[in-house]
């Protein structure tokens, strides 16, 4: 279980370094168009396209990313690893959350790991007749 919160620990700090923009190459993107989209469970979403600044359009320059804001206007974007695009966002909320996001499974991991090194120092008694046989039943067996 420790491990599945470190790697959780992993994931948030990655992801939350991206949202801040401490990862990877910021991008400028000019938004262009935004719909609102069916999320699912995690209810609807706006998913914004634009074009990256500097670049040519059929440079493969149009992107896409989730977050709300409106055409015409500008935004900061980088992007991650597994190719989508992620919104910088600014703040002392966002930097609270990140951390927090953060902090929360290492902590856990970090507990799970305690007790799982508690319980294999811990000393067990070993019961040879049965865990049913209580101390009067055991008294009874050694004086025969």
């Amino acid at each position: 279980m420790a491990l599945v919160f470190l790697a959780t620990t992993a994931y948030a700090l990655f992801l939350g370094g991206l949202e801040l923009g401490l990862l990877g190459k910021a991008e400028n993107v000019r938004i262009a168009a935004c719909q609102e989209k069916d999320g699912g469970r995690g209810g609807p979403y706006v998913e914004c396209t634009g074009d990256l600044d500097g670049k040519p359009d059929s440079d493969g320059s149009r992107v896409t990313v989730r977050f709300t804001d409106k055409p015409g206007r500008s935004a900061d974007v980088v992007q991650a690893p597994w190719g989508s695009w992620v919104p910088i966002v600014d703040g002392f909320v966002a930097w609270a959350t990140d951390l927090l996001f953060s902090a929360l499974p290492l902590t856990g991991a970090g507990v799970c790991g305690w007790l799982a090194v508690r319980a294999a120092r811990r000393p067990g008694r070993v019961e040879t007749v049965g865990p049913s046989v209580g101390r009067a039943a055991l008294a009874e067996i050694d004086q025969r």
